[in-house]
Parts: C-alpha cells; structure tokens; sequence
C-alpha cells in the first residue's frame, strides 16, 4: 500500500506536469501512445527501525519516450529530465504529506530518456503483539 501510494503519487506529479502526455505504470509491449511516461520500480529495500516503524527505500525509473522522429530529440529530452529535476524535488504525496526526490540522475539511451529517482519514506505499521498485562516487583532495602 505504501508502495503503491507512492508510486501513484509520482504518476499523479507527472500528470500535473505533462497533461498532454499518457502515463503508463505497467508495462506496456506494444501499442502504447507517444509522447509518454512509463514509471517503473526498479529496487526496494525495507529495514525495521524501532518496534513498529519501518524505512521504506524505493528506486523508481521513469521512463520518457517520444516520437522518433522528433526534431532534437536528445536536446529534448534533456529539457525534460531538467524538468523533472525541478518538480520531483518535493511534491505532494496521496496522503496529503510530501516526497523528497533523492539521487536524481538521468541517461539517454536507444532514444528513450531514462530519469531516476529514490524516494526514503519512514512509517509506523501496526505489528501484533503480546503485552503484559502485571507485573509484580518485591522491593526490599538493605539495613547497614
């Protein structure tokens, strides 16, 4: 749920940003419309902090494609990771919160922009456990 929140999140940023362009947040093989973003997680790590708070360390790709046979599409596509830079700093979560986009970098390759970004999220999970209900102490103090 955290996950996908997140990652709905990214595609909703995407949305605001580039309203003329269709997001894809699954795989498409074929048939899918140009210009358009393909968001895709690459990596996840999640560690166990204190009792019922987990970090949650999440690598995304998004992936650009344009027409091939745009005029300067290199140059085009580095207009847009420059872009990208900028609105997936910080931007609002699903929730309401905020992300920080971190390790931001971009590469072109086999004309399609590839822009990373990992996003560090840190929540409480509720996590069943057994409390106790007494505890019974003796106290004594020691006579010199």
């Amino acid at each position: 749920m955290i996950i996908t929140n997140i990652k709905d999140s990214i595609v909703k940023a995407l949305k605001t940003s580039y309203p003329t362009y269709e997001i894809y947040d699954e795989l498409i093989k074929q048939g899918f419309q140009e210009p358009c973003f393909f968001v895709k997680i690459i990596e996840q790590d999640t560690k166990k902090e204190c009792k019922n708070r987990f970090r949650f360390n999440i690598m995304f790709d998004i992936h650009c494609f344009l027409d091939e046979n745009t005029v300067n599409i290199d140059e085009q596509y580095h207009m847009i990771a420059e872009d990208l830079y900028e609105k997936l700093e910080l931007f609002s979560d699903l929730s309401g919160g905020n992300l920080r986009g971190l390790n931001k970098r971009h590469n072109i390759e086999d004309k399609v922009l590839h822009f990373f970004l990992d996003i560090n999220v840190s929540t409480k999970i509720p996590v069943d456990s057994v409390n106790m209900e007494t505890l019974d102490t003796n106290s004594y103090i020691k006579k010199d």
